[in-house]
């Protein structure tokens, strides 16, 4: 009776299945964390009164998701 194959075998997870599971840990940890990094500079940035501006945490939220979407649409990101 024949294995049952799944990919190319002389890829690098058909060589070494195990791989797969630990790309996929390391990728969702790495993203976990850069997540983090930004989360903490965009909190930092809300709580921070910028030199000679004082405006309340909602108007800098919104200020910063318009910076956000002009910069997406400059980079042209969908």
């Amino acid at each position: 009776m024949y294995s049952k194959r799944v990919g190319d075998p002389s890829s690098k997870y058909g060589l070494n299945p195990n791989q797969f599971e630990i790309d996929i840990m390391n990728k969702q940890r790495k993203t976990q964390e850069l997540k983090e990094h930004y989360k903490e500079s965009l909190y930092e940035l809300i709580k921070v009164n910028a030199v000679g501006y004082e405006i309340f945490p909602d108007d800098k939220f919104s200020l910063i998701l318009e910076c956000l979407r002009e910069i997406k649409d400059e980079l042209k990101i969908n």
